[in-house]
């Protein structure tokens, strides 16, 4: 599939796939997302 999808993108605008991503079975890592301590008590620390 990746073969298949390599021959038809257009170079200028998408990156190379790789036979990975489309493997159902791969484990992809999660991404952290670092935000300020501030932001984290705005969201779980509500104030009514």
């Amino acid at each position: 599939m990746a073969l298949v999808v390599n021959l038809v993108r257009n170079p200028k605008k998408s990156k190379p796939a790789k036979p990975a991503d489309f493997n159902p079975y791969c484990i992809k890592p999660k991404t952290v997302i670092k935000a300020p301590l501030t932001v984290l008590r705005d969201v779980f620390c509500t104030k009514k």
